[in-house]
This record gives C-alpha cells, structure tokens and sequence, in this order.
C-alpha cells in the first residue's frame, strides 16, 4: 500500500501530510521523501491525521526525521491508536507533539 503524501510549505515550515500506514513497506518511502524536504525547510510537521497505523520502522523513520532536523520536528494530529503507540513507547518524550 503506497502512502499519499501532501506537502504545504509556509515561510519556516514545512508540512507534510501522510495518508496511509506507516509500516515497513512505506516507511522507506516516506523516508526517502523526507529526505529530499530536510535541505528546504526551518521546521518539518508531519500531519499524521490520516495515518492510522505506524509500525517500529515507522517509529526509526520519526527518529531520523528528529535528528536530520536538529529537533526543528514535530508530528500533529494524531489519532488515539498512533498516540497510544507513541506513549507507549516513550516517544511522546523524544518527539515534539502539537496539540
């Protein structure tokens, strides 16, 4: 399953919004997206309000995406399944989250 990705740029941040699971097959793809974005952007949100699963490799790719972005990095909208993985598994403490 491919992930729809839709990007939104303003003066210091850019915003992606991903549709999908973020899982092993689409984690890399996102990745690889991301990757090219890091180099045009002051700050990076993900909109994961159409993201309704995320897997550990989708939780290395959040980590990736915090560091190449120096913590200028944030996810919002986050459904209650997305939010409980990421709580449980501590990353609601590494990862800024925008209410």
């Amino acid at each position: 399953m491919k992930l729809e990705l839709m990007e939104e740029k303003e003066t210091q941040t850019t915003t992606v919004k991903v549709d999908g699971s973020v899982d092993t097959l689409t984690a890399p793809e996102l990745e690889e997206y991301l990757a090219k974005v890091y180099a045009t952007c002051k700050k990076l949100v993900l909109d994961f309000s159409g993201v309704t699963y995320i897997s550990s490799a989708g939780l290395r790719m959040l980590l990736k995406a915090d560091k190449a972005m120096n913590g200028c990095f944030a996810l919002k909208n986050l459904n209650s399944d997305v939010r409980e993985v990421l709580e449980l598994t501590g990353f609601c403490e590494i990862v800024n989250i925008l209410s």
